[in-house]
């Protein structure tokens, strides 16, 4: 991708798909968020893929086919060798389990979900979790994880309604940091998961 836009956009496209993919798989982000990186920045293909190489294309006097013909081996170099030392580095396992974080999503065989709501009609009774459950320095601290629009947070609220040992509520979100100690939750950016959940 970076052979025709710059680094920056092929990480803007790159990066929520790869956090949507380790999520769905409860894999850590952190070998996707390196790999994106490092896909981003191998920029060797073609001359508008970054900006030096179009600095030195016109005084190097160097044609298309030069980068190419360097570019393609030097990627498939780069992907290599980013494939084998990602997971030595950044394992796959999910550093919030690490630190005593379960997920509290119920598993398909069970019948009753750990949280319920009523729906907008009296009818239907409208299954909600949040998702996950933290334990941090000994006190539990729920989790939800939102990568729009935060939404209500019914389940949260719920949950802090009705197990009042949890000390507060936390949502991983693309939102800046917000404490809101009237809700008893703080809204805090995504990048800040595995530091806001490491005890210490």
């Amino acid at each position: 991708m970076d052979t025709l836009v710059t680094n920056v956009a092929s990480a803007v496209f790159m990066f929520p798909i790869a956090l949507a993919l380790a999520g769905e798989l409860g894999l850590s982000f952190m070998p996707f968020a390196i790999t994106v990186m490092v896909g981003a920045s191998c920029s060797f293909i073609s001359p508008m893929g970054y900006q030096t190489n179009l600095m030195v294309h016109g005084p190097g006097g160097y044609k298309f086919t030069d980068y190419v013909r360097v570019g393609v081996p030097l990627t498939i170099i780069v992907g290599i060798i980013t494939i084998i030392l990602t997971p030595m580095f950044f394992g796959f396992q999910a550093p919030l389990k690490k630190k005593g974080i379960r997920s509290a999503r119920p598993r398909k065989k069970s019948p009753v979900p750990p949280w319920l709501w009523k729906g907008e009609s009296s009818v239907f009774i409208t299954p909600s979790e949040v998702d996950y459950l933290a334990v941090i320095n000994g006190k539990i601290f729920p989790i939800e994880v939102k990568s729009g629009s935060s939404g209500r947070l019914k389940s949260m609220h719920l949950c802090l309604h009705n197990y009042p040992n949890c000390r507060k509520g936390l949502v991983f979100s693309t939102r800046l940091y917000n404490d809101l100690p009237e809700q008893n939750i703080t809204f805090t950016p995504l990048y800040f998961a595995f530091s806001a959940t490491c005890a210490g």
